[in-house]
């Protein structure tokens, strides 16, 4: 009876407009308790089912980079403002992958002495075309997520310290930052661990959301980094754990 309701739960979700439903409306869709059908949540989430919003649930369904590209564009470009803004001259900057930090890259400082590392393709031919330096990790290719990955890049980002690194995440979930790859987890964890200063880069829409793999209690980093669309609940979600830098609204 369990393992049917579940997979109702999940006809449920693949039906929905947005693919996402909020406990209430499960619990009444399915005519049982909200208790069980937060049991079911957790239960299918453990199994990489589905992701766990606040209230709720939704599938996990991982875009392509162009896909992710077209949402929140704007969001994007104001963080990636707030991004280049972050960073000083004559430094080593790790940038991660991820649409979000992609959009900084037509903003950061130019041939001012700062060594780039990143694992992220498209980062690497946009800056490389403009005459900066920058190193690219290796490891095996990602179409889906243009990026390097496994066990080479984790080796390569070992060999350096970073002044500042820049991560995204796919999703803020109760003070963890979480993401939909395994390898992409162990890839930011080293990011981090190797930054004398870290930001999370999230635009507002993810923050309440979480994806299978958690890489950072996001206490452990310097901020979070999100743009001006941001709502006063999504504000205390991260303010309770650390500092929230909100990018400024482009006219």
């Amino acid at each position: 009876m369990k393992r049917t309701r579940q997979d109702q739960i999940l006809a449920l979700l693949a039906s929905s407009k947005n693919k996402s439903l909020t406990t209430t409306e499960l619990t009444k869709k399915l005519n049982v308790t909200s208790m069980t059908v937060r049991r079911d949540l957790n239960e299918l989430a453990k199994k990489k089912l589905l992701s766990r919003t606040y209230g709720g649930a939704s599938l996990i369904i991982e875009k392509s980079t162009s896909e992710k590209n077209k949402i929140q564009r704007n969001a994007k470009l104001e963080i990636g403002l707030k991004i280049a803004s972050l960073i000083p001259e004559n430094s080593t900057v790790y940038l991660g992958a991820g649409t979000t930090i992609f959009a900084a890259a037509e903003f950061l400082s130019l041939n001012k002495g700062i060594q780039y590392v990143t694992n992220s393709e498209l980062i690497f031919h946009y800056l490389v075309e403009k005459n900066n330096n920058v190193i690219l990790a290796g490891g095996y290719y990602n179409k889906s997520s243009n990026q390097l990955l496994g066990t080479l890049a984790i080796q390569c980002l070992e060999n350096y310290y970073f002044d500042i690194s820049f991560v995204g995440t796919n999703g803020i979930f109760k003070g963890k930052a979480t993401t939909s790859s395994f390898d992409d987890a162990n890839i930011k964890k080293i990011a981090l661990q190797h930054g004398k200063k870290n930001y999370i880069v999230a635009d507002s829409s993810k923050i309440g959301i979480a994806d299978p793999y958690l890489f950072s209690n996001i206490q452990e980093v310097d901020g979070i980094i999100v743009d001006s669309k941001i709502n006063t609940w999504q504000k205390k979600q991260i303010n309770r754990y650390t500092n929230i830098l909100i990018s400024r609204k482009i006219k």
